[in-house]
C-alpha cells in the first residue's frame, strides 16, 4: 500500500527556510515524541509533543495559549459543514472564523507548530482517541488552511474509520464517524464517510495548489497521490454495492437489448440484477437471432414476463410464422407487438394454413392489446379476427393495401387508436366500413395518398359516426373528387357527407396535406338536422367507460351508457352525442347551434385557408375558456372587407378573439402583410403583424412560418429569434447562406431553429413504444 496511507510520519521538506533556534527546540521535541511512541509510551510522547505546540513563536507575550473544551464535536462539524459544500473557499473561511463555540483558533504559518499538531493527532490516533485525532488533524487545516499537512493526517484517519465500519455505534471508531458525518448517536453510513473523505482529500489539493505560500514539500506529494487513489477506487468501485436497486435497475432501463446482454457479462452480481428483473425484461426489441442455437427459447423460459416485442426487420431476423407461434408461445403476458421491415415495397409473410390457424389460436390467447406492422402484407387479415375482443392500438404502416376488416366478424368495440399510413400508391378507403367496425375510436390517423369514400351514400345513416372521437389526423393527399362531392353533399339534409359526423367533444383536429375535407369535418356538427340524430336509429353500443382515455380524461364529460344506450357529452344517457357542454365549463356566450368545437384543444388547419368568421364560430368559445394550445391555420383574407380603403387585414385586430393564456403554438401558412396586396411582388413581403399577433399570446413559445416563396423572409425570422417568447421556430423559406446566418443566430440567442418540407407532421402516440 502507498505511503500515503500507512505512513505515521512525514519527515523532509524541500526547500524549507532556515530554521531558528525555536524551530530546532521543537524538532528536537517532536523526534523524542516520536520515539517515545514507537516504545509504547503514548502518554510521555503526547506531553513531549504538547511543549513543542507551547513553545510556538505564535503565541502572544505573557498570555500562554488558550484550550478548548473537552468537547471537540462543534469543532469537527463545522469543518465538515464546509467540507460538504465542496467549495475550498467555504473551508478556507471556517478556517480564519473562530469555533460555532466562540473559540478562536490559532493561525500560524511556522511549518514546525503544524508538524507538531500532526505528531499530536498522530499519538492520539495510536491512543484509540479518534474523535481528538480528527480534531487535532482539522485544527492542523486551520492553523494554515494553505498547508498539506491536516489534510494529509485528516484524510489517512477518515479512511482508517471507512475501513472500520462496523455496524455497533459505540466502538470508538463508529462514534468518531458519527461525528464526522454529523450523525451523532447512530450508525453512519460508510457511502456518506467515504464521500466526506473524497471531498476532504480533493478540497485539500485545490487549496493547497491554488494558495501554497511556502515551496511544495512532501507533504504536497503524498496528498496528490492520496487524492490519485481515492479516483482511482471510484473508478474501479463496483455501483452495484453502492447503489439501491431500484436505481440500478432504473440506470439498466435506459440501455439497449445488446447493451443489456453484455451487462450480464461483466459479474455475477450484475448478471444477477439484470437477469431476475422483469421490468428489464417487459420490452424487447431484437434486430437479428444470430447464432442463438438454444439461447432464445431458455431466454423466453427465464423471462415469461415480457410486456412488448419488437422486431424491427422480419427479414433480418428470418421471421416465420412458425418462428413466431414459438416466440408467443414463450410470452404469456405479451401485449404489445410491432413486426417491421426496413427493405423497399412489403414484404409477405407466407406459410401453411395449419401454422396460421395455431398463431392465430395463440394470439386470443394472450390478449393482445397493440398492434404495429410496417411494411408487412397479408398478416393484418389473419390477426385481427383473433385480437378483435382485446386489440386497442392498431397502427398500420405501409401495410393497408387490401385492407379490409370484413374478417372481423364482429367489431373491434376497444379499439381506441388507428392509423393507417401510406407512403406508396394511392388506395381506396371505405370509411362506412371502418366507422361500423370501430364505434368506440378515440383516435384515427390517415396520411399518405387516399381515396376516401362510402359504400352506403344512397341513403341516411344516423349510425355513420364516432361519437367518442377526441383525435382526428388527415395527413397527405386525399383524392379531390372526393373531397367536392363531401362538399356537395354537406348542406344536403338527406345525403350524408364522406366523412362522419364529428362530435362537439373533439379535442385535437389536424387536417394536412393537399385536400378540401376542411369544411365538411369543421361543419357537420354544427348543422342542428344532423348535428341531433334520431334516438331511434341505429347506433353502435358504448360498453366502455372512459377513465383510461388519453384523450378524454375521468370527470371532463362524455359517452355514458349506464342506461344501456349511447352516451353525450355530458354522461346524462339521452342519446345526445354533440349536448353543450356541462355547468363546469358554462359560458353566458355559449350557443349549441353556433359553437362547433367547444373543447378543441389542438386545432391545425393548413389543407383549406379559413375565413376569420369561420375561425370564430370554430375557435371563440375554446380560446375563451383558455382550451386552446396549438393553433396552425392557413387564412383566407380574401374576403376580408377593410373599414376603410387604405386599411388591411392584421390577425392581431381582426383575430383578437384567439386570445388566450393556454395557446403554446401558433403557425401561420401562405400568408403576406403587404399594405398592397393588388401589387405583389416577390420582394414585396410584410410580416411584422405575424410578429405582432404574438402579443395576443402571453405563454407562445413555438411558431410554425410558412409564409410562401417570398425574397426577404429573413427579417420575419430574425424578428421571431430576437423576440423574448419565442424558443422553437419551424419553416421552410431559409437556405443557404441565409439559413447559416439564421441558424447562428438562434444558437448565440439559445433558440432552436428547424427546417421542414412543407409542414411540421403529426405526432402519433403508438410511435412511442416501437
Amino acid at each position: 500500500m502507498d505511503n500515503a496511507w500507512c505512513s505515521d510520519t512525514y519527515s523532509g521538506q524541500h526547500n524549507a527556510p532556515p530554521p531558528t533556534e525555536i524551530d530546532d527546540k521543537m524538532e528536537h521535541l517532536i523526534s523524542r515524541s516520536r520515539n517515545l511512541l514507537d516504545d509504547d509510551q503514548v502518554t510521555k510522547a503526547i506531553r513531549i509533543v504538547m511543549e513543542a505546540v507551547e513553545i510556538c513563536p505564535c503565541d502572544p507575550e505573557g498570555q500562554g495559549k488558550q484550550r478548548h473544551g473537552k468537547d471537540k464535536s462543534c469543532h469537527i462539524i463545522q469543518c465538515m459543514e464546509a467540507v460538504k459544500t465542496n467549495d475550498p473557499a467555504a473551508l478556507r473561511q471556517v478556517a480564519e472564523c473562530p469555533c460555532t463555540c466562540g473559540y478562536p483558533w490559532p493561525s500560524c504559518n511556522n511549518p514546525q507548530h503544524a508538524l507538531a499538531l500532526d505528531q499530536l493527532a498522530n499519538c492520539l490516533d495510536k491512543a484509540k482517541q479518534y474523535t481528538a485525532a480528527l480534531s487535532t488533524a482539522l485544527s492542523t487545516v486551520r492553523l494554515d488552511p494553505t498547508s498539506a499537512v491536516g489534510y494529509c493526517r485528516g484524510g489517512r484517519i477518515l479512511r482508517y474509520l471507512l475501513r472500520s465500519h462496523s455496524n455497533d455505534p459505540n466502538t470508538p471508531e463508529m462514534r468518531a464517524a458519527a461525528v464526522a458525518t454529523q450523525n451523532i448517536g447512530t450508525i453512519p453510513s460508510s457511502v456518506v464517510l467515504r464521500d466526506c473523505l473524497v471531498r476532504f482529500v480533493e478540497i485539500g489539493v485545490r487549496l493547497t495548489s491554488r494558495y501554497r505560500q511556502i515551496p511544495k514539500d512532501r507533504y504536497d506529494t503524498i496528498l496528490q497521490r492520496m487524492a490519485h487513489h481515492l479516483r482511482s477506487d471510484v473508478a474501479r468501485r463496483d455501483p452495484s454495492r453502492a447503489m439501491p436497486p431500484e436505481l440500478m435497475s432504473l440506470t439498466f432501463s435506459f440501455l439497449s437489448i445488446s447493451d443489456l446482454i453484455r451487462c450480464m457479462l461483466v459479474s455475477r452480481s450484475w448478471n444477477r440484477l439484470v437477469n431476475q428483473d422483469g421490468l428489464l425484461w417487459s420490452h424487447l426489441s431484437l434486430s437479428r437471432p444470430g447464432n442463438a442455437k438454444g439461447f432464445f427459447s431458455t431466454f423466453l423460459g427465464r423471462h415469461p414476463q415480457i410486456y412488448t416485442f419488437i422486431i424491427k426487420d422480419i427479414v433480418e431476423f428470418g421471421l416465420s410464422p412458425k418462428k413466431l407461434f414459438k416466440i408467443l408461445k414463450g410470452m404469456p403476458e405479451l401485449r404489445q407487438l410491432h413486426l417491421g421491415h426496413k427493405g423497399a415495397g412489403s414484404y409477405v409473410l407466407e406459410d401453411s394454413s395449419n401454422t396460421w390457424n395455431a398463431l392465430a389460436k395463440r394470439l386470443s390467447k394472450i390478449g393482445l392489446t397493440h398492434l404495429s406492422l410496417k411494411s408487412i402484407k397479408g398478416v393484418h387479415s389473419r390477426i385481427l379476427p383473433f385480437c378483435r375482443a382485446s386489440l386497442r392500438v392498431l397502427d398500420l404502416v405501409d401495410t393497408c393495401e387490401g385492407l379490409d376488416l370484413t374478417p372481423c366478424s364482429s367489431a373491434l368495440n376497444n379499439l381506441k387508436s388507428l392509423r393507417i399510413t401510406n407512403n406508396g400508391r394511392e388506395i381506396y378507403l371505405d370509411l362506412a366500413r371502418f366507422v361500423a367496425f370501430t364505434p368506440n375510436l378515440e383516435e384515427f390517423c390517415v396520411s399518405g395518398p387516399f381515396q376516401l369514400g362510402r359504400s352506403d351514400v344512397s341513403s341516411v345513416s344516423h349510425g355513420y359516426k364516432w361519437p367518442r372521437l377526441r383525435r382526428l389526423v388527415i395527413d397527405g393527399a386525399v383524392n379531390q373528387d372526393f373531397a367536392h362531392f363531401a362538399d356537395f353533399f354537406l348542406w344536403d339534409p338527406v345525403m350524408p357527407s364522406i366523412l362522419p359526423l364529428m362530435p362537439k367533444a373533439l379535442r385535437s383536429i389536424e387536417l394536412l396535406g393537399q385536400h378540401g375535407l376542411a369544411s365538411s369535418i369543421l361543419y357537420s356538427v354544427a348543422i342542428p338536422k344532423i348535428d341531433t340524430p334520431d334516438p331511434s336509429a341505429g347506433m353502435p353500443n358504448v360498453l366502455d367507460d372512459l377513465d383510461d382515455s388519453p384523450f378524454f380524461p375521468s370527470g371532463s364529460g362524455g359517452p355514458d351508457n349506464s342506461n344501456g344506450g349511447p352516451g353525450n357529452g355530458n354522461g346524462n344517457g339521452n342519446g345526445n352525442d354533440n349536448a353543450a357542454p356541462s355547468s363546469d365549463d358554462s359560458d353566458p356566450d355559449y350557443n349549441e347551434k353556433d359553437e362547433a368545437f367547444p373543447f378543441i384543444e389542438v386545432f391545425r388547419c393548413i389543407s383549406s385557408p379559413l375565413t376569420p368568421e369561420k375561425l370564430k364560430k370554430i375557435l371563440s368559445f375554446s380560446a375563451r375558456n383558455n382550451r386552446l394550445q396549438v393553433l396552425d391555420i392557413a387564412l383566407d383574407t380574401k374576403s376580408f372587407v377593410p373599414a376603410t380603403p387604405t386599411d388591411r387585414f392584421t390577425p392581431k385586430r381582426d383575430l383578437d378573439f384567439l386570445a388566450c393564456d393556454s395557446l403554446h403554438t401558433l403557425g401561420l401558412h401562405d400568408f403576406n402583410f403587404y399594405h398592397d396586396p393588388h401589387s405583389l411582388s416577390p420582394t414585396r413581403f410584410d410580416g411584422q403583424p405575424f410578429v405582432d399577433w404574438l402579443d395576443l399570446f402571453p405563454n407562445v413559445h413555438t411558431v410554425y412560418v410558412y409564409p410562401g416563396n417570398w425574397d426577404n423572409v429573413l427579417k420575419l425570422i430574425s424578428a421571431l429569434i430576437n423576440h423574448p417568447q419565442i424558443k422553437v421556430i419551424y419553416q421552410n423559406v431559409l437556405a443557404g447562406v441565409q439559413w447559416d446566418a439564421a441558424k447562428a443566430a438562434a444558437k448565440e440567442k439559445g433558440k432552436e431553429l428547424n427546417s421542414t418540407k412543407r409542414y411540421v407532421g403529426p405526432v402519433w402516440p403508438a410511435e412511442n413504444w416501437v
